[in-house]
């Protein structure tokens, strides 16, 4: 998903850099970034998603991210594998899985061949000097060039259901664009051989029977990813991938013609591997209804409360317009009903509705974070990034839940999930943040109307959790100029 990034209120060493992925991604690495045991994670870790347009490239740099602590406070606490959503990290109630989905798995590791084979290409290629040789020799093979939209090889069942974006097609020439679409190789046989994408990453595909091997490269030339997909009856059945010092292996169960589940393994090197997995539920007419992703416990069992819903199919009839004003309407009836859950002990500064930039279905609908006078005069004795500790919320709700607060309407939860689903599927935030603009004026009115005592330069604002987003850019354009100008004088902003 393309987003504009903001200038960062934090210091570099406090947020998270992003994990360098090639432009043109294997299908392999689809496991999602948010997929982690709700158990083993810290509280206050996030993972980098993917900002890339294209539904292979968002399947991959989830996978490659790594979770950063959002804060110096939380950056001790961060581990290496990414968190479950923004809710799991501040231990909120887990709900009870269904116990039909409780039947075991077996989480086997990949057959130690592949892994034998996958490691060793993996180092072979690690050569530019053989590697630029391989891409030679089958650039002799193709015989035919075509452009599309997107890799036409990406064959992961239900691509677009989980990663969202638009189905590839094929381009006429004349309609082509070299900087956004890619480039296919085609052999005698009509295989897709090579891929060669806008930033100059290329894939190579090599044939066997029932196999193929994909090698990617990303634009600097570098060795991205080595992959070996396994196919049974015409369908994919095994995808194992090697990025180096990290990986993943997925298996695909199918029930005649429909695919039940995929269980994957994540691993990387010096850690012990964790498992996952997919589980795909359709409709009386055999349609795809819905994929709920499942942690596995060692063995093999969903783990309780770490079930997140990856997709629903949506009803007839049902817009990204219709949905954002459903989601707008029952917002702002949850939140007039939240009123009571702000205190009026003492007096506030601020209170902030909070989303997460780079994983917005991990907290939406949005929750609530209120800043307290006394907070606020700590922040100032030390005397720290002042405009930085004022306004992150991660950093305000730091010493536990007592100042926040999350909107459990089912109603609600449910119209935002189809909001988040319609938004990935357009590759974009724009609706949610509309949302978020439009109801700063409605808390503030509440607020007021309610009689909440507040300080002379409460500021209502809508901020992100993770603090990859400065919230001061959206509150200067929204408060009114006194009271901005104020803040300043203070030393606030």
């Amino acid at each position: 998903m393309v987003a504009t990034r903001a200038k960062k209120t934090v210091k570099p060493n406090r947020g998270k850099k992003s994990a360098k992925t090639s432009a043109n991604k294997t299908s392999a690495n689809k496991t999602s970034a948010n997929k982690t045991p709700a158990n083993k994670t810290p509280a206050k870790t996030r993972a980098k998603v993917s900002t890339k347009p294209s539904t292979k490239a968002s399947a991959k740099a989830s996978t490659k991210s790594r979770p950063r602590a959002t804060s110096k406070k939380s950056k001790k606490a961060a581990t290496r594998k990414p968190v479950k959503s923004a809710k799991a990290r501040v231990g909120k109630k887990a709900k009870k899985v269904s116990k039909t989905t409780k039947r075991p798995v077996s989480a086997k590791p990949m057959n130690v061949d592949f892994a034998a084979t996958l490691d060793s290409l993996y180092s072979t290629y690690t050569s530019r000097k053989v590697s630029a040789r391989l891409k030679a020799d089958v650039r002799t093979q193709v015989t035919s060039w075509r452009w599309a939209t997107e890799s036409m090889s990406f064959d992961v069942p239900f691509a677009r259901e989980l990663y969202g974006g638009s189905a590839p097609r094929w381009l006429a020439d004349e309609r082509a664009d070299p900087e956004s679409h890619v480039h296919h190789g085609l052999d005698a046989q009509d295989r897709i051989v090579i891929e060669c994408s806008s930033g100059g990453s290329e894939q190579v595909c090599l044939y066997a029977p029932q196999q193929r091997i994909i090698v990617d490269w990303d634009g600097d030339g570098r060795i991205d990813s080595v992959s070996q997909r396994h196919y049974q009856d015409g369908r994919l059945a095994a995808d194992y991938t090697h990025c180096g010092y990290r990986g993943l292996d997925t298996r695909y169960e199918y029930d005649g013609d429909r695919l039940q589940r995929s269980v994957t393994r994540n691993w990387e090197k010096g850690e012990k591997p964790w498992f996952c997995q997919n589980v795909f539920s359709y409709d009386m007419d055999g349609v795809l209804a819905r994929i709920d992703l499942q942690y596995l416990d060692e063995q093999g069992q969903p783990v309780p409360g770490a079930d997140r819903l990856e997709y629903l199919r949506l009803p007839k009839g049902e817009t990204l317009k219709t949905v954002e004003a459903r989601v707008q309407s029952l917002l702002e009836q949850a939140l007039a009903a939240a009123q009571e859950r702000i205190p009026r002990t003492e007096k506030l500064y601020c209170l902030l509705l909070c989303y997460t930039e780079e994983d917005l279905p991990a907290a939406w609908p949005p929750f609530l974070v209120w800043g307290r006078e006394s907070y606020r005069r700590s922040v100032l004795e030390r005397g720290e990034d002042v405009s930085y500790y004022l306004w992150a919320p991660d950093e305000i709700r730091g010493r536990g839940n007592a100042d926040e607060y999350w909107l459990e309407d089912q109603a609600l939860r449910d119209a935002c999930l189809l909001h988040s689903q319609l938004m990935q599927m357009k590759q974009g935030k724009v609706s949610a943040m509309r949302v978020l603009k439009n109801m700063v004026p409605l808390i503030e009115e509440m607020m007021r109307q309610a009689g909440f005592p507040v300080t002379d330069d409460f500021v209502v604002a809508y901020a992100d959790n993770t603090g990859e987003i400065s919230p001061l850019k959206a509150m200067k354009a929204h408060l009114p100029a006194e009271r901005w100008a104020l803040l300043k004088e203070r030393g606030y902003v």
